[in-house]
């Protein structure tokens, strides 16, 4: 039985670098597609206006750029502040999972300490570089609940099921 392909967009200043031959079998055996690589975040929200309607997740690192314009430093962040910035935006007609991807754990904790962060840790979205396979695998699991009817019709009429 063939799995449903699951869309993903992939934000990641290194992703030519991280999309090699294992990194695309893993993502073939999880069942998805990589259908974006943006390496800025301008790049990113160029895809995500064509794309948005197919996206089913979002993975992105902590480490780049907001657009090509700024300087690449070691500790650059201005790309993930954006894409903090914007995951409510893009989920308020649809719920698409953001997942974090980086090899800068400690950098994160050291400059984040209050609650900005908490998307990906409450929601366990938080992978260090290296554990793709296991991130690949809780995509698929999440999208493929997100995308169950019971899920849409608990998203779209929380208020009426409340009420009732």
């Amino acid at each position: 039985m063939q799995k449903n392909v699951c869309n993903i967009i992939w934000v990641d200043d290194d992703i030519d670098t991280l999309y090699n031959d294992s990194c695309k079998r893993a993502l073939r055996r999880a069942g998805l597609k990589l259908i974006g690589k943006a390496h800025t975040f301008a790049e990113f929200t160029r895809i995500m206006d064509i794309c948005y309607d197919r996206v089913d997740a979002v993975i992105t690192d902590a480490n780049f750029s907001a657009d090509m314009q700024s300087p690449k430093t070691e500790r650059d962040l201005s790309g993930f502040v954006k894409i903090r910035e914007c995951i409510k935006a893009y989920n308020q007609k649809r719920t698409i999972p953001f997942y974090l991807y980086t090899g800068r754990s400690n950098v994160l904790n050291d400059k984040y300490d209050d609650g900005e962060l908490d998307y990906f840790d409450l929601n366990k979205r938080f992978f260090l570089k290296g554990d793709f396979e296991q991130m690949f695998e809780q995509i698929r699991e999440e999208v493929g609940f997100i995308n169950s009817p019971s899920y849409r019709i608990r998203t779209k009429y929380s208020a009426e099921l409340n009420a009732a």
